[in-house]
């Protein structure tokens, strides 16, 4: 596995008690992409996020001391999420269980190679128990033939989570989790597209025609499809996301 941004004394520390549980060091995740989520409204995102100095309608958690307990409680969640949607291989399967492409989305569809398929059942809600095998939103990526194949899932917080919460969720040590920002929407098809895109305060949104919302809920990806290679299950950056245009989830 490839190290980076761990001390050695550290990492060695980390992967002697590891030998023990058989699980991979832990590696940091890198920042988040925009993507593309059920009940959410299309736009460009920008973000001031680490690592993504373009992104400005972006926010992200800061990585916390990863620890052995982090690593193995990761592997755990990214094996118990493969075995989860394993049946979900292909997006017909995916529509059978639920989870939906917005129609904006599915008319560009032959041109991303990034996919978010979400679950409007699945919505998470304040004090509910998280349940790994359950994400809110499936990802899709476009293999060199051109199919699209299960990559991995998306999973929200519940409004107004705190870093706490989050963490025991999905370890703060190992991913970004992040929210979008900031984020101007569509109201019609009048809307203006391109100010909406610049739109950072609520008067600019009004003037472009779009309604505004300070942040959304937190939200983080996990990759199933780079085994049990952590820093490919929250790789969470451009190149693991393939640059395509964002969702904001909604309240």
């Amino acid at each position: 596995m490839a190290l980076s941004r761990f001390g050695r004394g550290a990492l060695h520390a980390a992967c002697a008690a590891l030998t023990l549980l058989a699980v991979p060091a832990a590696l940091p995740a890198q920042t988040a992409a925009a993507h593309d989520a059920d009940g959410a409204e299309s736009m460009t995102m920008m973000s001031d996020g680490p690592g993504a100095g373009h992104m400005r309608h972006m926010r992200f958690t800061e990585l916390r001391p990863a620890t052995p307990a982090d690593s193995a409680r990761a592997l755990s969640l990214v094996r118990t999420l493969r075995q989860a949607i394993a049946p979900y291989a292909d997006l017909d399967s995916a529509r059978a269980a639920g989870y939906r492409i917005r129609p904006k989305v599915a008319a560009m569809l032959p041109r991303k190679t990034i996919v978010h398929m979400g679950n409007p059942r699945l919505r998470p809600d304040s004090g509910a128990v998280f349940d790994p095998a359950h994400p809110q939103a499936l990802l899709y990526r476009r293999d060199a033939a051109g199919t699209l194949r299960l990559a991995g899932a998306m999973y929200v917080a519940p409004a107004g989570a705190l870093l706490d919460e989050l963490d025991a969720r999905v370890p703060l040590g190992l991913a970004h989790w992040h929210q979008h920002v900031n984020v101007c929407t569509p109201r019609s098809r009048d809307a203006q597209v391109r100010a909406l895109r610049r739109a950072e305060t609520p008067e600019d949104c009004a003037r472009a025609g779009g309604r505004f919302r300070e942040a959304s809920r937190y939200m983080v990806h996990v990759m199933i499809d780079g085994g049990d290679d952590l820093a490919a299950a929250f790789p969470q950056g451009a190149e693991g996301e393939g640059g395509h245009e964002g969702m904001t989830m909604e309240r």
